[in-house]
């Protein structure tokens, strides 16, 4: 029972209960959240070595005198 001028506010224990409850709930959104922003930063820094690769120059060129693939592919053509 709570007298007239008690500082401590009146609380059941059974409200107690609940505010854990969605303080867990809380948490465990903002850890959802937070996982999801971890995910997509890995996607993005997997994207960018993905194109940094696909940009990059190849180490082995042709000749300067090499035939072109279509003079290949043309050559092969004509002895079928």
């Amino acid at each position: 029972m709570v007298k007239a001028g008690d500082p401590r506010p009146h609380c059941h224990r059974s409200g107690w209960i609940v505010f854990a409850g969605i303080l867990q709930q809380l948490a465990a959104q903002v850890n959802a959240v937070g996982s999801i922003a971890d995910n997509l930063q890995q996607t993005l820094t997997a994207a960018d070595r993905v194109y940094e690769i696909l940009d990059a120059e190849p180490e082995i060129a042709d000749r300067p005198d090499a035939a072109s693939w279509s003079a290949h592919a043309a050559m092969c053509a004509s002895t079928k």
